[in-house]
């Protein structure tokens, strides 16, 4: 560790809890008060809660705002200071959230005890007066800032249906009254001087609940939607508890270095002189880098000292004066006067604008552009604030852009703005159009969506009276039905059972399965559903190398699960293996279509002519719209009659042509070869090589590989973009890539295709897929072992496999029911050492063969005859053990290539004399 690190100057220390889908950092907080639904939530502020939702007593189950760590709303800038606890020597009604209040039946229902009513009227008057007076008295409050709602208090006499209900409603008095507390608690903390426009009174009434308060609850931040508006260093100053997700998108881009939870432990490591442990899935590979970045940044991921510009414009009286405060904020008008302009231009960067058509000019500083000082203790001073009300009206709105160097909207970003799921479509809380939104900036929808303007005069649309009226809204006291999709409790419950089901059946499989050869499988090929009447006329040619070879066999001689070449093929399949189904130049008119239309006979015509051209997708700014257009160019490559050949890639080719495909791909590649062989003679053909096969198969381009995997060629010098790994660093640079598709290579690529179905998928260059492939393989889903090549080679060779089988290792694997030392007995050694297979005497009589050298052939040959005894009598199957038939010798002089019919239960073997293909002649068992 270099010297930066010691320039570093976290504003906290970090605190992390790994958890299978999220890693939290809390700073100067104990993330364990995060609940494990919360990362539920993140996108959905306003969740429609049912009866099933809350306990006995009124709590939220999923997840109580009123306790536990919520995510930040821009609505709610006040919600991270609800109280959790208080000074007093007996705790109030209001925060005993976990205990149920006295109710009484009435005739007709459920209704709160009168005394407790008059305690709960008392307190909920008191404090929405504290919070009007803020409102109403101060003008410095901002017009376009919200405040808690109200629980009217002429609903404690209501009659409820049942004691759960009423148990309910008292809960939300309770959150009223905590909310309104965290509101003045707010103001008091981002108002020095709040007092200054408040009668005594009114003074008197707000500090009697504000000093009472002992522990706040916090807020989780979601840094890439919210860094722009974060205050981080206002929660740090109170005593907030603060909260982030440590995801990809967080890790990758160089703005958060400051918050790299490693480069934080090993700060404060360094400082106190302690042992430091890095968990594995925070491990960095250049930490020194990372450093080097944060001592660039302040306190608001803004880089400091970092800007020049050649020469600064003059300056006169006559230029209007707009300060931009922070990087994306609007721009804001400032007076003019001599001492201000001189301050402003000694500190910060700045220009001048032609508006109105040249008819006046613009002065604009931009405050996060900073002019370095020559003395290192004149630039130590510079202390960054961001004042809270000033982004009420300048700040980043959903769905507002703001220029980063004019600070004029730029675009109203309807397009880009999420589409409201389908609970917040439901919900009447959403849909129905309030005024407040009406009135606010980028909602009335008369705007185009490209604009370049200045918004001042829509602050002063409405007057303060219009948004007094309005703003004391009440709460709301609706239920929704439990069966509706507007209520996640059920949803959350069988998720979380399916989840935990889940990660105990995966432990089980780490703990009892073989580690070099992983039993991972998808379930999405339905084998009942492939078509193979002709597989006895193809040849199945591997291009995986040695470990795709010793894999296919293990499965065929180990898994009793395999009992034919369909399900094994199939098998292959959904575990990345690349493989292609080839047939003979004279058994292609077999494969032939009855019928081609026309319109398919022209447009293969096109595609298969020597002058096809496959365009590459154009670059486009908004990222939503080259999703899209991504996806319809898939749409339109995967109905190409050779797509099929996708599947026969293997890795992440094979993974994504299913994910758009789905089933019909690998129908149509196990139902053999296309036009593009059949009838076109485009596709490949194996006769140059010097171990020539003289078979042809399905071929895809290598332009239609990267089209597949998204690529966008660079512009203006830049290099080019994918929105998949590109194929030479999945293949060189993913060590979670071992030539079989695991569980955590899952999950990495359906985020990425969620991504992308959602129009947010990024397009990055080849370094930034390799700082993602650097983040991602360190994940919890990593399996214990990744297999080496070495770790086959010994497995295909004779001798590795004695000491396999002597050690009892493989073969708890393959002859599963039969302990370690029953199978050493059993175990003829000598017939390792002379002979290509060894029989195997069980208790009960049966006899196994075992092919000792795992079927060597080579990498063109068929092994479809080595799964020709998964169709032997009942017999060899005793207790799910599949017999192998091992491979016949070939001919002195020739060489073999063998086929299987797994529905005549016969292969047939083909002599090739002098490289040439010959007679075929079939055996029948």
């Amino acid at each position: 560790m270099d010297n930066s690190i010691h320039h570093l100057n976290p504003p906290a220390t970090a605190s992390v809890r790994l958890d299978p889908d999220a890693i939290w950092v809390g700073l100067n907080s104990d993330t364990s008060l995060i609940r494990d639904s919360t990362v539920i939530f993140k996108d959905l502020p306003d969740p429609g809660w049912s009866i099933e939702d809350f306990s006995d007593v009124g709590q939220i189950i999923p997840i109580d705002f009123a306790r536990d760590p919520d995510w930040f709303r821009e609505d709610e800038q006040w919600a991270p200071w609800i109280p959790t606890s208080f000074l007093l020597t007996e705790r109030p009604w209001y925060d005993k959230m976990e205990t149920a209040i006295p109710v009484e039946e009435r005739i007709g229902g459920w209704c709160m005890a009168l005394h407790f009513r008059e305690a709960c009227n008392n307190d909920l008057v008191q404090v929405q007066a504290g919070v009007r007076g803020i409102v109403e008295m101060d003008p410095r409050f901002p017009v376009r800032a919200k405040v808690p709602k109200f629980y009217p208090t002429q609903r404690l006499q209501k009659l409820h249906l049942s004691a759960k209900h009423a148990q309910i409603d008292a809960a939300r008095a309770k959150r009223s009254v905590l909310q309104a507390i965290a509101f003045m608690s707010w103001w008091t903390a981002v108002i020095s001087d709040w007092e200054s426009d408040l009668f005594e009174s009114m003074i008197d009434l707000i500090s009697s609940f504000i000093t009472t308060v002992k522990g706040r609850r916090g807020v989780i931040c979601n840094l890439e939607k919210d860094w722009s508006i974060i205050n981080i260093p206002l929660y740090i100053q109170n005593k907030i508890p603060f909260f982030y997700l440590w995801d990809f998108e967080a890790r990758s881009d160089n703005r958060f270095s400051r918050l790299n939870p490693t480069l934080n432990m090993t700060y404060w490591s360094v400082r106190k002189g302690t042992p430091l442990r890095i968990p594995t899935d925070l491990e960095e590979d250049d930490l020194n880098k990372i450093a080097r970045h944060a001592i660039k940044l302040d306190e608001f991921f803004q880089e400091v000292f970092s800007y020049s510009q050649p020469f600064d414009p003059p300056l006169y009286q006559s230029y209007s004066i707009f300060v931009i405060d922070f990087e994306g904020w609007k721009r804001r008008p400032i007076k003019y006067s001599d001492d201000m302009l001189t301050c402003l231009s000694k500190l910060y960067y700045y220009t001048t604008l032609d508006e109105g058509e040249g008819r006046f000019k613009t002065l604009l500083f931009w405050r996060w552009r900073k002019r370095k000082p020559t003395d290192e203790y004149l630039r130590r001073q510079y202390k960054p604030s961001l004042p809270e009300l000033w982004r009420f009206s300048y700040g980043p709105k959903s769905g507002i852009l703001y220029d980063i160097e004019t600070g004029l909207t730029v675009k109203r970003a309807n397009s880009e703005a999420k589409p409201p799921s389908l609970l917040q479509r439901i919900s009447s809380t959403t849909t129905k159009a309030k005024l407040l939104d009406r009135l606010s900036d980028g909602s009335d929808g008369l705007a185009p969506d490209d604009m370049t303007v200045d918004d001042d005069s829509a602050d002063t649309k409405s007057t303060n009276e219009e948004f007094l009226c309005i703003r004391f809204e009440e709460l709301s006291d609706e239920l929704y039905d439990p069966r509706a999709v507007n209520s996640p409790a059920a949803w959350i419950r069988q998720n979380d059972q399916k989840l935990e089901r889940a990660r105990r059946q995966a432990a089980d499989r780490r703990g009892t399965g073989d580690h070099l050869f992983s039993t991972y499988a998808t379930g999405r090929i339905g084998e009942n559903n492939l078509h193979g009447e002709h597989l006895v006329s193809t040849c199945i040619r591997l291009e995986s190398g040695l470990s795709g070879d010793s894999r296919l066999r293990y499965w065929a001689n180990c898994w009793n699960t395999l009992g034919t070449v369909k399900r094994l093929l199939t098998t292959a399949i959904e575990h990345g293996i690349r493989f292609f189904l080839a047939i003979s130049l004279d058994r292609a008119r077999q494969f032939r279509p009855i019928i081609v239309d026309n319109l398919d006979h022209s447009s293969a015509a096109s595609l298969y002519g020597t002058g096809f051209h496959e365009t590459t997708l154009s670059p486009m700014d908004n990222g939503t719209t080259f999703c899209t257009a991504y996806l319809a160019r898939m749409n339109d490559m995967l109905r190409r009659p050779h797509a099929r050949a996708f599947i026969a890639e293997g890795g992440q080719l094979s993974w994504i042509a299913r994910r758009w495909a789905g089933q019909r791909l690998v129908e149509e590649f196990m139902s053999g070869p296309s036009i593009q062989t059949t009838v076109h003679n485009k596709g490949f053909y194996d006769s140059s090589s010097e171990d020539a096969s003289y078979l042809t198969h399905d071929v895809v381009s290598e332009q239609e590989k990267d089209l597949l995997l998204g690529y966008c060629p660079g512009t203006n010098g830049c290099m080019g973009r994918w929105l998949f790994p590109p194929m030479d660093i999945f293949e060189d640079k993913f060590t979670l890539w071992t030539g079989e598709w695991n569980t955590a290579l899952d999950h990495c690529y359906c985020r990425l295709a969620d991504s992308i179905a959602r129009g947010k998928g990024k397009l990055r260059t080849r370094e930034k897929w390799r700082d993602w492939i650097r983040n991602n393989e360190r994940g919890q889903r990593r399996p214990d072992y990744l297999p080496t090549l070495q770790d086959f080679e010994d497995i295909m060779d004779a001798d590795g496999v004695t000491k396999e089988l002597e050690s009892g290792g493989l073969c708890n694997s393959l002859i599963k029911g039969h302990s370690r030392q029953t199978l050493s007995s059993l175990v003829r050694k000598k017939d390792l050492n002379d002979a290509s297979s060894v029989g195997l005497h069980l208790e009960d009589g049966t006899r196994i063969t075992l092919d000792c050298h795992v079927l060597r052939l080579r990498a063109r040959s068929s092994i479809c005859d080595h799964y020709a005894g998964h169709h032997t009598s009942a017999r060899q199957f005793h207790n799910g053990f599949p017999a192998t038939l091992v491979d016949p010798t070939p001919s002195s002089g020739s060489q073999s290539l063998a086929f299987f019919d797994p529905w005549s239960l016969a292969w047939s073997k083909r002599d090739r004399q002098d490289g040439q293909p010959s007679s075929t002649r079939h055996v029948t068992r």
